[in-house]
Formats: C-alpha cells, structure tokens, sequence
C-alpha cells in the first residue's frame, strides 16, 4: 500500500480516538503504520501541520456543507450543532480542533462563503466573521468541556438541551445586534 497523506490523516485520527490526544505522538503514529517515523515528515513537514490536516478532515466531514437556503439563524444553528458533532465524532475531538490552526484554502474558501451568505442575510462583513466565530468558539469549547465531563455533565443537566439552548441565546444575541444595526 501507497503511503498517502489521506491514509497518515485517517491513522492519526484512529490513534487520537483509541488511546487520546495527549498520548498522541507522531513515533506511535509511524508504528501503527508500520513505516519510519520520517517517512511521516514526507507528507507533513511537522506534527502541527498533521494536526492542521487532521482537522481539517474532521471539518470535510461535519461543516464544509452546511445548507444556506433556511436563513442566517437555521444556518447558524445548523453550523453550531454540527461543529459540535464534528468535535464529538473523535475522542479529544474538540482537542484536535484547538491545537490546529488550519491554513487550507479550501477553509478559507469555506469560512468566505459563510460570511457572504451571512452578509447577503444582511449582516456587515464584521458581524459575519463576528457571528462565525462566536459560534465555532462556543463549540468548541462546549464539546472540550463536554468530552472531559461527560459524566459529571449528565448527573448535573440535560446536555443536549443545555447545548441547544445556549446557542439559541447567542443567536438571539446576534438577533438584537442585528435589529439594532439595521435600526441606525
């Protein structure tokens, strides 16, 4: 078999779900592939940029499609909860997402078209990528701390209505921005 750079990132995906993040080396990486370590360095010139890629496979899977045809609030309700989805999908999930810092075009291909959408809704180019991040932000952060305190979350609250809940109030947030923005 070919080593490939979609292969390496299905691996290390594999690796962070079976034994975690933080246990999570691109020498275990290497050995579950059964290769040399540098052949890694071929494809990824460092274990960032394999963790970029990685969640930028996560991201392929979870929020380069969300649909825009139901409005700007379905859209980012939508987006909110398949972010959360993504981060859920991978033990540390959300982890992989963090430490990244993906510099893909097709990302930035992906996060421009969201806030044209969001400003042909009607919102300034600002409070798109404002809208965006807020949004990406909180679910992130959710789903870490979700993943670290699943069972303590569960004994406390309704997760999943929590979850839900929270972003309808930072889309009724938005909404105020909004209504205000277009009142001036």
């Amino acid at each position: 078999m070919k080593l490939t750079a979609s292969i390496i990132v299905a691996a290390g995906l594999n690796l962070v779900n079976d034994e975690g993040f933080d246990a999570f080396t691109t020498r275990k990486l290497a050995a579950a592939l059964a290769i040399k370590g540098p052949s890694l360095y071929h494809h990824f010139s460092s274990r960032e940029h394999l963790l970029d890629a990685m969640a930028i496979e996560l991201m392929r899977r979870f929020i380069f499609d969300v649909p825009l045809n139901e409005g700007w609030e379905a859209f980012l309700r939508n987006f909110a909860i398949r972010g959360r989805n993504m981060a859920l999908s991978v033990r540390d999930g959300a982890r992989i997402l963090t430490a990244s810092v993906p510099r893909n075009a097709e990302r930035e291909a992906v996060a421009t078209k969201y806030a044209m959408y969001l400003m042909k809704e009607g919102f300034t180019h600002d409070a798109a990528f404002r809208a965006l991040g807020t949004i990406s932000s909180f679910s992130s952060g959710w789903s870490m701390h979700e993943q670290a305190r699943r069972e303590w979350l569960l004994s406390v609250m309704d997760v999943e209505h929590t979850f839900r809940l929270s972003i309808e109030s930072i889309i009724a947030g938005l909404r105020l921005d909004f209504v205000a923005r277009a009142a001036e």
